[in-house]
């Protein structure tokens, strides 16, 4: 990677993640208030704050940066996307992008954004080769092994995972002793566990992973000491990711969270069906 890079920052840490990950490399982030963390000002050259739906301002403010190639980063309200509306201050750009979509999804929205932009000339580049000190090797991630019954749960939780987001559902499916507790739907990873602890607490297994099919220039999953939190208070024992594809954000103090609160960490290999590698 050289040049200038371009950072479309959504909420969460994330986006100050993968700016450090970078090294010397000279970031211009465009931001959204309300929504992007401003810290990111300490992580990056520039920060420009622009309405969200301002697709062409957003362009003309990289390419008079000298930017040509960019990445997507943190979270975006998959209910606001749906419900778009003049508060994001939409521009020609985006009704039009808006107005050409069959298919609704947050994926397919963002799918189209970052080909749109490629249009455009602006290299979309994906948030694995940006982060990749931030992906995990297969195995135990922590000090906590994971136990046999965890083991037999993960393994029902992975198939199922993966089909839902090979739909464009979730990427999250919370199991116990061989019962699939909760699927992840437009709600998201948090509320998807807080569901599952409601009804079955104490040491259900989290299983989140990408889809076969999964866009990574921005549809990769990401997990955070925030996670952890929402697993300890719902009663979760475990969480299993998927290898070399999940984002792990502030890992440092993500594992010593997980450590100290007793919850295992599993990075599965794409290829394993269910024991660890």
């Amino acid at each position: 990677m050289s040049g200038r890079l371009g950072l479309i920052a959504g909420a969460g840490r994330l986006p100050i993640e993968i700016a450090q990950s970078v090294g010397d490399r000279s970031v211009l982030a465009i931001g959204y208030r309300g929504m992007t963390d401003p810290r990111l000002a300490e992580a990056v050259d520039e920060l420009a704050w622009e309405p969200l739906g301002a697709l062409g301002a957003q362009l003309d403010r990289f390419r008079r940066g000298g930017v040509s190639e960019v990445v997507l980063a943190g979270k975006v309200d998959r209910a606001q996307l749906l419900h778009a509306s003049n508060d994001l201050g939409l521009d020609d750009q985006a009704l039009e992008l808006l107005s050409s979509l069959e298919d609704k999804r947050d994926a397919h929205i963002l799918g189209t954004l970052a080909d749109w932009l490629e249009a455009q000339g602006v290299s979309v580049l994906s948030q694995a080769k940006a982060a990749q000190k931030l992906l995990p090797r297969a195995g135990v991630v922590g000090a906590l092994p994971v136990s046999e019954k965890q083991i037999e749960d993960a393994a029902l939780g992975w198939r199922l995972a993966s089909v839902i987001a090979d739909q464009g559902i979730g990427q999250c499916v919370c199991v116990k002793d061989g019962h699939v507790l909760a699927v992840e739907a437009i709600e998201g990873t948090d509320a998807t566990i807080t569901r599952a602890g409601s009804l079955a607490p104490g040491g259900f297994v989290v299983v989140k992973r990408p889809g076969s099919q999964q866009d990574p220039r921005f549809d990769l999953p990401a997990i955070g000491p925030a996670t952890i939190e929402v697993l300890h208070r719902s009663g979760g024992g475990c969480l299993v990711v998927e290898a070399e594809t999940t984002l792990m954000v502030d890992r440092a103090r993500m594992v010593d969270m997980a450590d100290r609160l007793g919850i295992s960490i599993l990075a599965k290999a794409r290829r394993d069906g269910g024991g660890v590698q």
